[in-house]
């Protein structure tokens, strides 16, 4: 019992050491839209870690590793508003325009903040190519 005790007591550490590492690495480069993955809201406060996260996406942002947001997160139960409507307002009060956040409120998990995400995305494409097609075609 004691050697699955200390066994346990390693793999903790060696795990807790990994995510520490890996947490240090930076990995930005530039893309398309900044995903900022929803993670709870109380009321009209984002919880800590979303919090962090919006901060984060909007560092991002101004650093110019891409030019849109896209906020996720539906419903909390009972909540009025969507996580990602209080993140829309917590990065409208760090000074992201409008014009460059998405919401995206359909969402309950995690898979869900990316395959929505994702519909914003082809969304827009298809829109801007299609105008793009458009402009070509008239002239």
């Amino acid at each position: 019992m004691a050697a699955c005790a200390v066994l346990l007591a390693v793999w903790a550490v060696w795990d807790a050491v990994a995510i520490w590492n890996y947490g240090k690495t930076d990995e930005a480069q530039k893309a398309d839209v900044i995903i900022v993955l929803g993670a709870g809201t109380d009321g009209e406060e984002v919880s800590p870690v979303f919090r962090e996260r919006i901060r984060h996406g909007v560092w991002l942002y101004e650093n110019g590793y891409a030019g849109t947001i896209i906020l996720t997160g539906g419903y909390g139960e009972g909540n009025a508003q969507s996580d990602a409507r209080v993140a829309w307002n917590y990065g409208l009060d760090l000074g992201v325009p409008e014009v460059d956040m998405r919401m995206e409120e359909k969402s309950a998990v995690t898979q869900e903040n990316i395959r929505y995400a994702k519909e914003i995305m082809d969304r827009e494409v298809f829109f801007y190519m299609g105008y793009q097609v458009w402009r070509a075609v008239r002239r």
